[in-house]
Protein backbone atom coordinates (compact mmCIF):
# COMPACT_ATOMS: atom_id res chain seq x y z
CA UNK A 1 0.00 0.00 0.00
CA UNK A 2 1.15 3.59 -0.81
CA UNK A 3 -0.11 7.13 0.65
CA UNK A 4 0.39 10.27 -1.41
CA UNK A 5 -0.19 12.93 0.20
CA UNK A 6 -0.66 15.86 -2.01
CA UNK A 7 0.52 20.01 -2.05
CA UNK A 8 -3.57 21.23 -2.17
CA UNK A 9 -5.47 21.41 0.68
CA UNK A 10 -9.29 20.59 1.28
CA UNK A 11 -10.24 23.98 -0.06
CA UNK A 12 -8.57 23.79 -2.83
CA UNK A 13 -5.50 26.03 -2.53
CA UNK A 14 -1.80 25.35 -3.34
CA UNK A 15 0.33 24.64 0.22
CA UNK A 16 2.81 27.08 0.96
CA UNK A 17 5.98 26.93 1.09
CA UNK A 18 6.35 24.62 -1.93
CA UNK A 19 9.55 22.51 -1.13
CA UNK A 20 7.14 21.33 1.76
CA UNK A 21 7.69 17.48 0.23
CA UNK A 22 11.41 17.94 0.06
CA UNK A 23 12.06 19.13 3.50
CA UNK A 24 9.60 16.21 4.95
CA UNK A 25 12.04 13.67 2.44
CA UNK A 26 15.03 14.69 4.16
CA UNK A 27 14.04 13.49 7.50
CA UNK A 28 15.08 9.63 6.11
CA UNK A 29 17.52 10.71 3.69
CA UNK A 30 21.26 9.73 3.16
CA UNK A 31 24.02 12.38 2.27
CA UNK A 32 26.35 11.13 -0.75
CA UNK A 33 28.92 13.25 -2.59
CA UNK A 34 26.90 15.99 -0.67
CA UNK A 35 23.97 14.67 -2.98
CA UNK A 36 20.66 14.26 -1.44
CA UNK A 37 19.73 10.59 -1.83
CA UNK A 38 15.77 10.12 -0.76
CA UNK A 39 14.75 7.01 0.88
CA UNK A 40 12.21 4.70 -1.32
CA UNK A 41 9.80 4.72 1.46
CA UNK A 42 9.34 8.85 1.13
CA UNK A 43 9.93 10.35 -1.87
CA UNK A 44 9.21 14.08 -3.17
CA UNK A 45 7.43 14.72 -6.05
CA UNK A 46 5.91 17.14 -8.35
CA UNK A 47 3.03 16.26 -10.57
CA UNK A 48 1.18 18.53 -12.93
CA UNK A 49 2.94 21.49 -10.97
CA UNK A 50 1.68 19.93 -7.83
CA UNK A 51 3.81 18.72 -5.12
CA UNK A 52 2.96 15.35 -3.94
CA UNK A 53 4.89 13.36 -1.17
CA UNK A 54 5.02 9.35 -1.79
CA UNK A 55 4.86 7.46 1.34
CA UNK A 56 5.72 3.62 0.73
CA UNK A 57 3.65 1.28 3.43
CA UNK A 58 7.55 0.08 4.90
CA UNK A 59 8.03 3.79 6.29
CA UNK A 60 5.26 2.89 9.12
CA UNK A 61 7.08 -0.59 9.89
CA UNK A 62 10.59 1.04 10.44
CA UNK A 63 10.12 4.27 11.33
CA UNK A 64 6.72 5.05 12.87
CA UNK A 65 7.40 7.97 14.88
CA UNK A 66 8.37 9.81 11.21
CA UNK A 67 5.41 8.20 9.90
CA UNK A 68 3.29 9.62 12.71
CA UNK A 69 4.26 13.15 12.32
CA UNK A 70 4.00 13.37 9.01
CA UNK A 71 0.38 12.01 8.65
CA UNK A 72 -0.03 14.94 11.36
CA UNK A 73 1.38 17.26 9.31
CA UNK A 74 -0.94 16.62 6.92
CA UNK A 75 -4.10 16.34 8.89
CA UNK A 76 -2.92 19.68 10.66
CA UNK A 77 -2.81 21.37 6.94
CA UNK A 78 -5.60 19.86 5.61
CA UNK A 79 -3.62 18.35 2.88
CA UNK A 80 -5.28 16.22 0.31
CA UNK A 81 -4.47 12.12 1.57
CA UNK A 82 -4.99 9.31 -0.65
CA UNK A 83 -4.35 5.87 0.14
CA UNK A 84 -3.25 3.46 -2.64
Amino acid sequence: MRITITGITEDGSKFRPSDWAHRLSERICDVEDNKICYSGMLIPSISDGTTKLLINNELKEQFPEVFTQIMHFALENKLQIKKD
